[in-house]
Order: structure tokens, then C-alpha cells, then sequence
């Protein structure tokens, strides 16, 4: 079947978006064929006139690209926010026109949980998910959310999955080094990175720990500056991985932190360093508080709160044992319930759901 998904630029080198690895990891695993079609700008992609001039490129090729292809569906993909609904929407009401069945894949987003802020948005996004066939989130929780705001009569629940980690961390005994703490995503403040950046003034130099940071966005520079200052040699900023480069990244860290504020599905990144056997410790937001049981497979903090953030990762990294525990439990976690084989099976069933039936043959 000839399918168009669509996400921001699959460049994971140029691009650091959660979104974008999702499409990517269901491109390489699906038997269908894809056709790629890229609507949302990179990181490195200014805003303003070109973007605005870009953005209806984008969406006047659409239809053309529908027909050219033949496309069976459209998987759209978009985060539930107010450039996500504007632009979705069009998309949706295009395909509709030409008839072509849509499975609409919520990943997180601003409104997701807290709701729209306008009437408009609303609206629009009401049309979108009642005109799609197949409404898809990422857990049970977006799903309360969504069906509480919209009163939809079907979500689907389709948590996202990554494949078994390609390099293995090597256990670290106590003694052997300083543990090092990873955190890989944009750099934005909707991350938590400026509580972050206070939970590492709060414990460092008091508990030494290495600290690896891995993205790119508008607070990168904020992030350097101020983690260089009080960390010097033991930060290490290595930009936007990808591959190999990120691999290596997780393999060399043994914490994941992510104190995120708002606006989160549930993170690819996450899910790949708990496979790699890291310890998340992460905030409630969204999807995360599915995934990350506070004291069983990782460390939930709170919201704004960098004392907190502080507190818990000085017992963490004071508690070998706790540290080995969870690290365990976190990779068996994935293991069990975010593998990308039964994700790839439950998606193309979900497929299958989107298409007409075909007509009853008669009994003689």
C-alpha cells in the first residue's frame, strides 16, 4: 500500500525532533511503502516570511503529491499545538477532498493535556479528529485527554517503541569513574532546561558528576554558558546526534534527565536510553508518568522544581544499588512494552481499520 506520512525533516543531523524518529523508525521497519512528505521547519530554519512562504509550498504541493504517488493514506503526524492544529488541519481537509482515508498520530504537544486556548483552535482541531478515521495518542492518559475535550467516540492507544540499543553500556562499578548524567532533546525552555541548569548549580561541586548534553534549539547557548561556568572540564556539549554519535552518547551516561515543564508525547529519547539501561528521572508531564514509576524503573521530580531535581539525583548518585535496580528495571520496561516489532503489527492493523471495507459477496 502506498502510504504518505508526514513529519518535520527526517536529517536527525539537522533535525532534533522526536517526531521525525518516530516516522523514521516506522519507515525502516514497515512492509509498506512510504512516501515521505516533509511539512514543519528544521531547526537550523529561520522563521518569518520565508518560513510562512515555505509552509504554503508545502501544503500546495500536497495534493498534486497525493494524486502523483497514488497514495492510499495519509499518516499524518503533528504535535498537538497551535502551528500543528492551523497547519494539520488543511492537510486533513485536502486528503478529505480527494478522498483518500487519514489516520491522524497525536504525538504530545502544549493543548494535549491543558487544552486549546482559543475557540478557533478548537474548532479546528475538532474538525480534523472527527474527519480522520483513525485517531491516534501515545497512552492512556492522552486518550482521557483528548476524549474529554472532544468527546470523540474512538481513540486509539499507540505508545511509541525503539529497537534493541545497537552499542551496550558496560556496568560501572562503584569507584570506577564520576556517573554521568545525559540529556538529549531540544533545547528549549518547555524542556526544563533552566531548572536544570539550577539543579546543577544546587549539587555540583558538592557531588561531582559528568553531565553530557545532546540537541540544539534557542537556549543553547544559555545552557553552555552556564554549565561551563560551574562544571567546567566534567560538561561536555556534543550537539545534534545522531547514529553511531548517539549511541555512543547513551552508552557513556548512566542517568537520563529530562525535568520537562509542558508539552511532551512520550520521548523516543527516553525510551531508547531506558533500553540502554539508563535510570530516567524525569518529570509527570504527559506520557512520561506511563512509562517512568517513580522508585521501580526511574525517579519522577517535580515540576519547577530544581531543589527537587537536586535531592533526588544526589541520592541517586550516592545508592549504587538503587542506581543497579532501576537501571535493570528501566531496560526491562522497554523490553517488554516498547519494542518495535508488536508496535510495527498493531500500526499496520490500524491501517488496515482506515480503509473501506469491501462490499459483502452475496451466498447463493
Amino acid at each position: 500500500m502506498n502510504i504518505l506520512i508526514t513529519s518535520p525533516s527526517l536529517d536527525m543531523r539537522r533535525n532534533v525532533n522526536g517526531i521525525s524518529a518516530v516516522v523514521s523508525g516506522i519507515m525502516e521497519n514497515s512492509s509498506h511503502r512510504y512516501f515521505h512528505y516533509r511539512l514543519g521547519r528544521r531547526d537550523d530554519q529561520r522563521g518569518g516570511l520565508g518560513w510562512v512562504f515555505g509552509l504554503i509550498g508545502q501544503l500546495l504541493g500536497f495534493m498534486p503529491f497525493v494524486l502523483r504517488h497514488r497514495i492510499a493514506l495519509v499518516h499524518q503526524n503533528f504535535p498537538f499545538d497551535a502551528k500543528g492544529i492551523l497547519r494539520e488541519a488543511v492537510v486533513t481537509a485536502m486528503a478529505r477532498l480527494l478522498g483518500v482515508p487519514v489516520l491522524l498520530h497525536v504525538h504530545g504537544g502544549a493543548y494535549l493535556m491543558a487544552g486549546c486556548p482559543s475557540p478557533l483552535l478548537h474548532r479546528l482541531a475538532g474538525f480534523m479528529l472527527r474527519r480522520s478515521q483513525v485517531v491516534v495518542v501515545l497512552s492512556e492518559v492522552e486518550r482521557a485527554a483528548l476524549v474529554l475535550q472532544f468527546r470523540l467516540p474512538q481513540v486509539q492507544v499507540l505508545s511509541n517503541a525503539v529497537a534493541a540499543p545497537t552499542v551496550q553500556r558496560e556496568p560501572r562499578g562503584p569507584g570506577q569513574r564520576q556517573r554521568a548524567l545525559l540529556f538529549m532533546g531540544r533545547l528549549h525552555e518547555s524542556k526544563g532546561l533552566d531548572d536544570l541548569l539550577a539543579a546543577v548549580g544546587l549539587l555540583y561541586p558538592r557531588h561531582p558528576f559528568r553531565l553530557i548534553v545532546c540537541g540544539a534549539g534557542p537556549l543553547q547557548q544559555t545552557l553552555i554558558d552556564g554549565c561551563n561556568a560551574v562544571m567546567g572540564s566534567d560538561f561536555e556539549f556534543r550537539g545534534v546526534v545522531a547514529g553511531d554519535e548517539k549511541a555512543r552518547a547513551i552508552a557513556d551516561a548512566d542517568i537520563f534527565v529530562l525535568p520537562s515543564r509542558y508539552g511532551e508525547g512520550l520521548p523516543m529519547a527516553l525510551l531508547e536510553a531506558m533500553a540502554a539501561g539508563l535510570v530516567p528521572v524525569v518529570t509527570d508531564d504527559a506520557s512520561m508518568k506511563v512509562v517512568v514509576q517513580s522508585g521501580r524503573n526511574g525517579l519522577r521530580v517535580g515540576k519547577r522544581d530544581p531543589a527537587d531535581l537536586a535531592a533526588k539525583l544526589e541520592a541517586l548518585l550516592g545508592d549504587d544499588a538503587t542506581m543497579t535496580r532501576l537501571a535493570l528495571q528501566a531496560a526491562e520496561t522497554v523490553r517488554r512494552a516498547y519494542s518495535i516489532g508488536p508496535y510495527i503489527t498493531r500500526l499496520e492493523g490500524l491501517y488496515t481499520s482506515c480503509l473501506p471495507k469491501p462490499p459483502a459477496v452475496p451466498t447463493a
